[in-house]
């Protein structure tokens, strides 16, 4: 009796392991060609955003570490690191930051249009829960009282003039 009882055990063995954990979404891809439309391993990032009603614009380097998904930039002399986390909607793709801290991890998500749906909030969620982040711990951008759109504009003017000169 005790044999059949283990043999049906072991049997369901690989159902559980079939199971998609809740954290799952919270691994690190290697960064390839596929995940990241460039071929250099270093980014530079232009920076809009809007705090307290008005533009806050930066500009950075991002270091691409393809092997274990990470990019980093450095911060007041320090190097900063984000894992790079692939979603079930390709469109979609979180940042997770801090990993091995605890205390200090947090995380960002990032979309294809300015409002996200269901099932990406969705995933976003998942992942909060997963690090046991609060949802009332999360920073909403409302893109609706942008301050940067006419700068990005003009950048973006600048940038296709000088493409066109080149």
């Amino acid at each position: 009796m005790a044999l059949s009882w283990v043999l049906t055990v072991l049997s369901l063995l690989p159902l559980l392991e079939a199971q998609i954990p809740l954290c799952a979404n919270l691994v690190p891809v290697p960064i390839t060609n596929a995940t990241l439309d460039r071929t250099e391993d270093t980014i530079f990032l232009r920076e809009y955003q809007t705090r307290q009603d008005q533009c806050i614009y930066n500009t950075t380097y991002l270091n691409v570490q393809r092997e274990n998904g990470t990019i980093s930039r450095y911060v007041g002399g320090q190097e900063h690191f984000a894992h790079l986390l692939i979603l079930r909607d390709t469109k979609t793709y979180m940042l997770a930051f801090d990993v091995n801290d605890e205390k200090n991890w947090g995380l960002s998500v990032y979309a294809d249009k300015p409002e996200t749906t269901k099932e990406q909030l969705g995933e976003f969620y998942e992942a909060l829960d997963c690090l046991r982040i609060p949802k009332s711990d999360v920073v909403y951008t409302d893109w609706k009282k942008d301050k940067c759109e006419p700068l990005e504009k003009q950048h973006e003017k600048e940038r296709k003039q000088e493409e066109g000169e080149s």
